[in-house]
């Protein structure tokens, strides 16, 4: 796929770029909680999965785990989650192989894969925690290895399983796009390469599927429902994930370019190639529509992103390699028409993403949160999800290397730390009115009743209480009271 070093320059020199544009963005100044948690689980305890799930293996937090500073671990988790996602054309153009050099079919792909997208949806591709570049980067990779003639088969079969175990352990929801693609290329192609990445797709996912019922997690995630309802919603959630004038733009384009293909006969192969991951992507949004998960997370455009990218991707890549066939007998045009490819995706990427110096920055309130812990020099935050846990990542910034944990959802994985932190003395903040609503919700967070072996009413007296940010949120501070 990489033919020469100046291939892999190229394409290095733009995933850097773009990802860093995405990574120092507008679309990166204001993460959630959903987006800082991987900071927190690789500063306090990184376990197999998401904490709280059995699906979205935390690879991130395990690779960035030796940062002990909090921003910096964020920062590195999401640079590395933007190049995956800037490196996922490379699943395109292993696919299509089409006759457009290397560089300028994975700007094209990049082209279609961002200009396309919304930009909160941009923003759950590149920066947030859904893995979904991450995934099909990583499927990309096993597919090269998988066609690299001059490795041994035994070494081959080895590299792309592993490469499609952790693909599948980061997200086990990749087996939507690469069941699909794969047996649609098979049953039209009939290779064995393809043969062998749907079968090492399949016992991949059984074997995470085991793994992840030995871990809890919330039930039926991959159950099916078929219902008009979900039909609905996922056309709906389609339209409002997508920017209307580049994608009518890229439709015409495409059109065009199908029109050509069939007068070319260089471009039918890549064109045919490209109708197959279409048809194969849009049966994955279609299972999609039909899983309950979709429908109880109120159908999210983030369940859409990876098949959209790779559609509107491949799309425009088809229609870069039949424009590169009518310009081969002009190589010169052929050469600047390859650089505006790549000069253009970057524009777009960013025009889209509006690189910025900034330091992302949690919503005021949050902040004002921490600040109250902060001042009381606390051990614990307490109370609603998407509060809390900026709130925590934002006082261990600033109280290192004293820790502050969440007795919020998800912290139930720290419950050791947080039994060995519970001391008398120990201070709670807690985004509660009273002290009895507060250990309250902890109960029910944390699904404990108790705390350093005493129930959570008993456990904590109250100090005081008080407001925080502008529009004067109730909060209280609790303390562990002595033994």
């Amino acid at each position: 796929m990489l033919s020469t070093s100046f291939d892999r320059l190229v394409i290095v020199a733009m995933m850097l770029l773009a990802s860093t544009m995405v990574t120092f963005s507008e679309l990166a100044q204001h993460p959630d909680a959903d987006t800082l948690l991987p900071a927190v689980m690789s500063t306090q305890r990184v376990t197999w999965y998401f904490w709280g799930q059995n699906r979205l293996g935390n690879l991130w937090p395990l690779v960035a785990s030796p940062i002990a500073d909090i921003h910096l671990n964020f920062a590195i988790q999401e640079f590395l989650k933007a190049c995956m996602a800037a490196l996922s054309p490379l699943f395109l153009v292993q696919l299509l192989r089409p006759s457009v050099n290397v560089p300028a079919a994975y700007a094209a792909g990049l082209l279609g894969l961002f200009g396309t997208l919304e930009p909160s949806v941009v923003k759950q591709f590149w920066l947030e925690t859904q893995p979904y570049g991450t995934s099909i980067t990583l499927v990309a990779a096993a597919t090269w290895v998988g066609a690299r003639g001059e490795l041994s088969v035994r070494l081959r079969s080895l590299a792309v399983f592993a490469l499609v175990l952790v693909a599948t352990w980061v997200n086990i929801g990749i087996v939507l796009v690469t069941v699909p693609v794969f047996g649609l290329f098979l049953v039209v192609d009939r290779t064995w390469h393809h043969a062998g990445m749907l079968a090492c797709s399949l016992v991949c996912y059984a074997l995470v599927t085991i793994h992840c019922k030995f871990f809890p997690g919330p039930p039926g995630y991959a159950s099916l429902q078929l219902s008009w309802a979900g039909f609905e919603a996922l056309a709906k959630t389609t339209r409002q994930s997508l920017m209307t004038g580049p994608v009518l733009a890229l439709v015409a384009a495409f059109a065009v370019a199908g029109a050509i293909a069939i007068r070319v006969a260089s471009g039918r192969p890549v064109f045919r190639r490209t109708l197959l991951l279409i048809a194969a992507c849009a049966g994955t949004m279609l299972i999609t529509a039909c899983l309950t998960w979709f429908a109880a997370n109120e159908y999210s455009s983030r369940y859409l992103c990876l098949p959209l990218a790779l559609m509107f991707g491949a799309a425009s890549i088809a229609v870069a390699d039949v424009a590169a066939a009518l310009l081969r007998p002009a190589p010169t045009l052929r050469v600047l028409a390859s650089v505006g490819i790549c000069a253009a995706a970057l524009g777009v990427i960013f025009r889209g993403a509006k690189p910025s110096l900034a330091v992302p920055q949690i919503q005021p309130a949050y902040a004002d949160l921490a600040d109250r812990a902060v001042q009381e020099q606390a051990s614990f935050l307490a109370g609603d999800y998407w509060t809390v846990w900026p709130a925590v990542f934002e006082a261990n910034a600033r109280m290192r290397p004293h820790r502050v944990y969440g007795l919020a959802y998800r912290g139930s994985e720290v419950m050791t730390q947080i039994e060995a932190a519970a001391v008398p003395g120990a201070v709670l903040v807690c985004t509660s009115a009273t002290a009895r609503d507060c250990t309250s919700t902890i109960r029910s967070d944390l699904g404990r009743n108790e705390i350093a072996g005493r129930p959570i009413d008993v456990a904590f007296e109250l100090v005081r209480s008080g407001s925080y940010g502008a529009d004067a949120r109730p909060y209280v501070v609790l303390r562990v009271r002595p033994l």
